[in-house]
């Protein structure tokens, strides 16, 4: 989008966080429990992050709720020793989920997220975190067994459109 090619994308709550680092409060493991919750808060900062993306360049279009976030792996996991000592996925450069790991004394597997389904197969990692939506779409639940009933946090998504873009064909 940056350089023209893109006029409009829909991300996932690390895309919106490159353009604008803020959003990624929507990912804080355990700061939600209920769906009334989640639409409470976006309600209540929609109109901060929209202006916020303005200043950046961007018109945000709407969120797109990605789902509740659980633990999937190759053998059960129903505790924090159990996450230990399993190989856990954690998205390359995201701080919030390498420092939530770090807290609970897990070493994860820094990986690309075009890198999951392939380290799966291979078992250089056995367990990831993610949205039972994501994980049906990247088809890593062909690789993973078991899936937490702990919602650990609520994936955030949302579609921008390039400012530049959008007021010239809106006049």
């Amino acid at each position: 989008m940056r350089i023209g090619q893109l006029h409009g994308v829909g991300f996932a709550g690390v895309g919106l966080g490159e353009v604008l680092p803020e959003v990624r409060i929507f990912d804080v493991p355990f700061l939600f429990r209920t769906d009334q919750e989640i639409d409470k808060v976006y309600n209540q900062l929609d109109e901060y992050f929209a202006l916020e993306y303005d200043k950046k360049g961007y018109i945000l279009l709407g969120w797109i709720p990605v789902g509740w976030v659980h633990m999937f792996s190759t053998r059960k996991i129903e505790s924090v020793s159990d996450l230990v000592k399993s190989k856990p996925w954690v998205w390359e450069g995201v701080f919030l989920a390498q420092e939530t790991y770090k807290a609970l004394g897990v070493n994860p597997v820094p990986l690309a997220i075009t890198d999951v389904l392939m380290s799966l197969q291979t078992g250089i990692i056995n367990s990831i975190y993610g949205s039972s939506q994501g994980v049906l779409a990247l088809q890593w639940f062909t690789q993973l067994k078991y899936m937490t009933a702990l919602r650990m946090s609520h994936g955030v998504g949302g579609v921008l459109i390039s400012k530049q873009k959008f007021e010239k064909n809106i006049k």
